[in-house]
């Protein structure tokens, strides 16, 4: 055997024999569950970046809101059924608003942005 062989089969003797047993991975801490929204401009697939994110309620009221960042990213807070959301939207001057329906479970939204132009 070479060296490092034996250097590596040493380490994990030492390591496993401290407990009597091998190490085990920490447990995961619970994430809360968020919905990624990625806004891009239909032409070129840019990201947009400072671009508003919201998800409507049944009564047209902002459930959670966010503004995406320089990768046209938002992270906004998971909405359960129970508070019955319907739409995702994301705005900005310049662009036409754009919207998907929510589907309560779906954590990621892709939505395109066409740019407005005046002759």
């Amino acid at each position: 055997m070479r060296p490092r062989t034996l250097v590596a089969l040493a380490v994990v003797a030492t390591v496993g024999s401290a407990s009597g047993t091998l190490l085990q991975k920490p447990a995961a801490v619970p994430q809360a569950k968020t919905v990624v929204v990625d806004a891009q401009q239909a032409l070129d697939y840019r990201p947009i970046e400072g671009a508003n994110v919201f998800i409507i309620g049944a009564d047209g009221g902002d459930l959670a809101v966010g503004v995406t960042n320089k990768f046209g990213r938002a992270v906004l807070r998971y909405v359960d059924h129970s508070e019955h959301p319907r739409y995702v939207f994301v705005e900005k001057p310049g662009y036409f608003v754009t919207g998907l329906p929510y589907r309560p479970g779906l954590l990621e939204y892709w939505i395109l942005l066409g740019g407005i132009a005046f002759r």
